[in-house]
């Protein structure tokens, strides 16, 4: 049995342009307790997971009306628990899950750009009606290991928790990833796609009814040292979400990440990162994805403990949403982290 705890505190402010001074601060606490079952009660290949989640503070997406939060954990007061079970079979080979979950744990998910605070570098704002933070679902997800670093997993989910409603429908993904290492230096790389189908009760988009969207993602992921040995031990990635327009505010994604490990002598614990997001947002008035948000992000992570650390964050918005009547916008935050 392993338990886990989270305190994560984020402050924000403009630093330049529209509304600069203006300021917000969160908080997410995240508890979680996972048991191996076979080791507690001889329930070969089973596993348990139960976790709760609070926010409290300001949703700091106010401050500058963007469209890809410049914080992860930005959501309004809530309070949300996770439940799920787990069994393997084959020597592992087979996995079945079953409960209350997170689904961008298992599908879509970036896994070299969980340091940066934009949302979008943890999952693609192109993939429709995913159950995630905050909202986590009901679902079940199957998976297998298919050799040679493959591995498939499928899952259906109805989405729960704060803010859901019976309006968000069901989803459907699958996801097929490979996972290498090489044998000469050891370093990983890793690629993801996926397809998912979102089924919701019929509306209508500029004239257009819609009872269902089908998309796609990708995600590549590579270590450094093997591409370029010159450079300091860190991790590059690219992400591509696709979405249909009459169903998904954000029918293109494109994104591009680095993070590098112990960038500055005696600071080997510590991480810097470079992220630039692009969404097209779909028009409102015209339905068609005639607007456009991209978002550079910068951060160092200080590792102070092995328990502690604090992350400056720079992130600039050229025209947030998309409005070109916006100004720029630059968001410095500061994010604590206490884990143990």
């Amino acid at each position: 049995t392993e338990a886990s705890a989270t305190l994560t505190w984020d402050g924000s402010v403009v630093a330049a342009g529209d509304r600069a001074g203006t300021s917000a601060g969160r908080t997410l606490v995240d508890l979680g307790i996972e048991a191996d079952l076979e080791r507690a009660f001889g329930w070969r290949g089973g596993r348990a997971f139960v976790g709760v989640l609070g926010f409290r503070g300001a949703d700091g997406a106010a401050l500058a009306d963007e469209h890809q939060s410049h914080s992860n954990i930005d959501a309004g007061a809530f309070e949300t628990a996770i439940a799920w079970i787990e069994q393997s079979v084959a020597r592992d080979r087979f996995r079945v899950r079953l409960g209350r979950m997170d689904a961008n744990e298992e599908f879509g998910a970036t896994e070299s750009a969980d340091l940066f605070l934009n949302a979008s570098a943890g999952i693609s704002p192109a993939l429709c009606g995913l159950p995630t933070y905050p909202s986590p679902g009901d679902g079940v997800v199957l998976a297998a290991h298919l050799g040679a670093g493959f591995e498939a997993s499928g899952g259906h989910f109805r989405p729960l928790g704060p803010g859901a409603s019976e309006a968000d429908g069901e989803v459907s993904i699958v996801e097929v990833r490979r996972t290498w290492r090489s044998r000469r230096s050891g370093v990983r790389g890793r690629v993801a796609g996926g397809l998912w189908h979102h089924a919701f009760p019929p509306l209508a988009i500029d004239g257009k009814r819609a009872s269902d969207a089908r998309g796609g993602y990708l995600v590549v992921e590579r270590d450094w040292s093997e591409v370029a040995t010159a450079m300091p031990a860190g991790r590059a990635f690219v992400q591509i979400g696709l979405a249909p327009e009459v169903a998904s505010e954000t029918p293109r994604h494109f994104a591009a990440g680095t993070v590098f490990d112990g960038l500055f002598r005696g600071r080997a614990g510590d991480a810097t990162g470079l992220y630039v997001t692009h969404a097209e947002i779909r028009d409102e008035a015209g339905g068609v994805p005639s607007l456009r948000e991209t978002v550079v992000e910068l951060f160092h992570r200080f590792q102070i403990t092995g328990w502690l650390a604090i992350q400056p964050d720079l992130q600039w918005i050229p025209r947030p949403a998309g409005d070109p009547a916006a100004g720029d916008r630059w968001l410095a935050s500061v994010r604590v982290e206490l884990s143990f």
